[in-house]
């Protein structure tokens, strides 16, 4: 039997009793550490052991695993981007042309730290996923609202995934600033000793009506190679949402053109989130250090005399 106890602790395990084949009846069986015994993490042996009516025995051993589930090794987080961090669902609007609506629990943020919570049982209660979407927002603008979100909050990670309104100009020097104001984002929260996962943006589709705000789908793939090099030259961890959406920019993305459904945010956390598994997961086996982001302490020179 192989089970994950919760928080990581000793957990009680119930086994079923071992099938007893000949002996002179009746036969009694015992097994020793018995069913719903408290188990340690780690293998345990259980040995059972049948003797008859004529006091003849014998045994058998099984095996029983108690996994520690997976730990992550930074819990404090802050999404930070436009209206596809916010949660703007389109179809939750309301009027001829649905007024576009937040929908905080449809987020990628939020389904995040649903996922994240879900699976690192342990640290569930220490787990947050800030949300800090700012519907309408150009990267431009966001680059000093970045600073001050970053520096009222003991964050260990940033989630970044910004641009959108850079494009809905078509109009190449904004998309280039927008690239730009992104860099510094980045570089500011490494200065900060963060880990970056740094999100390229979703398909648009500028057949879609109404209100119609998929018209730079063209620039996308543009715009999403140079999130791609800030990246590479970073060298921080890419979360390809783009690819992601495997070009679906009709059931993934709503009927305006530009935000995602309900199942695109979905896409969007997902992808998130295995990139961070790949990156921050600890396993059972190795030492675990809450934050490992920290920066580096300054060097002490010796002062001229």
């Amino acid at each position: 039997m192989t089970l994950v106890a919760p928080l990581g602790m000793p957990i009680s395990v119930v086994y079923g009793t071992p099938t007893v084949v000949n002996g002179a009846p009746p036969v009694a069986v015992a097994c020793t550490p018995a069913s719903g015994s408290t188990f340690p993490t780690g293998p345990s042996t259980v040995n059972c052991t049948a003797t008859d009516n004529q006091q003849r025995a014998d045994s058998c051993t099984f095996a029983i695993t108690v996994n520690v589930p997976p730990k992550i090794g930074a819990t404090h987080y802050v999404a930070f981007g436009d209206s596809m961090t916010a949660g703007e669902v389109v179809s939750a609007g309301s009027g001829f042309s649905r007024t576009l609506k937040v929908v905080p629990d449809k987020a990628y943020p939020a389904l995040l730290q649903k996922g994240m919570t879900d699976l690192y049982t342990s640290q569930a209660q220490s787990i947050s996923v800030a949300n800090e979407g700012r519907p309408g927002e150009a990267a431009v603008d966001g680059y000093g609202r970045l600073r001050v979100v970053l520096s009222r909050g003991s964050y260990e990670v940033l989630t970044l995934m910004d641009g959108a309104n850079d494009l809905s100009s078509r109009d190449s020097v904004k998309s280039q600033a927008g690239l730009a104001a992104i860099w510094r984002m980045v570089q500011d929260a490494k200065g900060r000793g963060m880990k970056v996962f740094l999100g390229t943006l979703p398909p648009q589709n500028k057949t879609s009506c109404c209100p119609r705000y998929g018209l730079a789908e063209d620039e996308v793939p543009a715009f999403n190679d140079g999130i791609r090099y800030i990246a590479d030259r970073e060298a921080i961890p890419l979360v390809d949402v783009f690819e992601a959406f495997h070009g679906d920019n009709t059931t993934l993305i709503d009927f305006d053109g530009l935000h995602p459904t309900p199942a695109g945010y979905q896409v969007i956390a997902d992808t998130f989130f295995k990139v961070i598994k790949q990156e921050l997961q600890v396993s059972s086996s190795s030492s675990f250090r809450q934050s490992p982001f920290q920066m580096a302490p300054v060097p002490i020179r010796p002062r001229r005399r």
